[in-house]
């Protein structure tokens, strides 16, 4: 979610409708509505989280002064 979020920030709006949803059909007790409403929520994390990534990484320069992915300075 945060990847996704942070990535597309406009994408914060749809996100707070579909936890509103979510909040009213737990409220509710509506167990159908609240798994339809979390299997979106949860669709739109991953796909948004996907793009991201397709993006591809910022490169940061690493001890040797050569640009290099996140994943490979973290180890």
């Amino acid at each position: 979610m945060r990847l996704g979020l942070a990535a597309n920030p406009n994408a914060l709006e749809g996100s707070l409708k579909t936890w509103r949803a979510l909040h009213r059909a737990v409220t509710k007790r509506d167990i159908d509505l609240v798994l339809q409403t979390a299997k979106k929520r949860i669709e739109n994390s991953r796909d948004a989280a996907v793009r991201a990534i397709a993006l591809g990484e910022p490169k940061e320069k690493g001890k040797s002064g050569k640009a290099q992915t996140r994943t490979a300075a973290a180890a």
